[in-house]
């Protein structure tokens, strides 16, 4: 019963931990301007989209994938709207 949700977990601490990065985590300036400024985030937000798309293509579980998937997806469609604000 328990042993696909611990399937799930073990393989979400490998992704995890194989792809842990400071470029993720670290704190990156703020720059002066709110266009600029929701560019970076957006930027940021693209990046990370990149990262957990790469990542769910690694994933050795279906369910992983999906979830780094969904993420990813999450992650762009912030990337767009924030993009977009920054154009206004």
């Amino acid at each position: 019963m328990l042993a696909r949700p611990v399937r799930f977990h073990q393989e979400h601490v490998r992704l995890l931990e194989a792809g842990a990065s400071t470029t993720l985590t670290q704190r990156l300036p703020v720059p002066a301007g709110e266009a600029a400024a929701l560019r970076a985030v957006a930027d940021a937000e693209q990046r990370l989209a990149d990262k957990q798309l790469r990542l769910s293509m690694k994933a050795r579980s279906g369910e992983v994938a999906r979830l780094l998937a969904g993420l990813s997806a999450a992650a762009a469609q912030q990337a767009h709207v924030l993009g977009s604000a920054a154009l206004r």
